[in-house]
């Protein structure tokens, strides 16, 4: 891909047809027969306002069968969005300003690059943290005591 076609697909509105609402468009990306590719696939998700319908039980676990680097960007957060992201294991990241959209994709598409992954999922009940690590070698997972001040 060159850098004209690139900046043309990412500057141009798509037509009407192929906007659809977000879950629909995110069961299109993890639906098995989506595509043919090998390897691991990822999905960056921006939406500017959060869906006012629930996710569903079937695409949750269309996601989670997927096993996708699932990355979201929004600018506001509804329950709905916030539910997903749980369920899902997704990432989510608010951005209320356009540069701020702008540079949470970019950072979303060097997430894809890193040969490591850093997931964080908070609960007010957490008590230990673990850190697994995995490489060609082998792996190794410890927990680390959190202590809520």
């Amino acid at each position: 891909a060159s850098r004209e076609s690139i900046t043309a697909a990412l500057t141009n509105s798509a037509p009407r047809a192929g906007c659809r609402d977000l879950w629909r468009s995110i069961w299109n990306a993890v639906r098995p027969d989506a595509g043919n590719s090998r390897g691991k696939r990822n999905l960056i998700v921006f939406c500017d306002d959060p869906p006012e319908r629930s996710p569903g039980d079937g695409l949750i676990a269309a996601v989670n069968a997927s096993r996708m680097i699932v990355q979201v960007i929004s600018a506001n957060a509804g329950a709905n969005l916030e539910k997903f992201c749980r369920k899902t294991r997704a990432s989510l990241t608010l951005a209320d300003r356009d540069d701020v959209a702008t540079r949470q994709i970019e950072l979303a598409y060097l997430n894809l690059l890193a040969r490591y992954e850093i997931s964080y999922w908070s609960t007010s009940t957490a008590s230990s943290l673990k850190v697994r690590v995995n490489t060609p070698e082998g792996w190794a997972e410890t927990s680390l005591p959190l202590s809520c001040s």
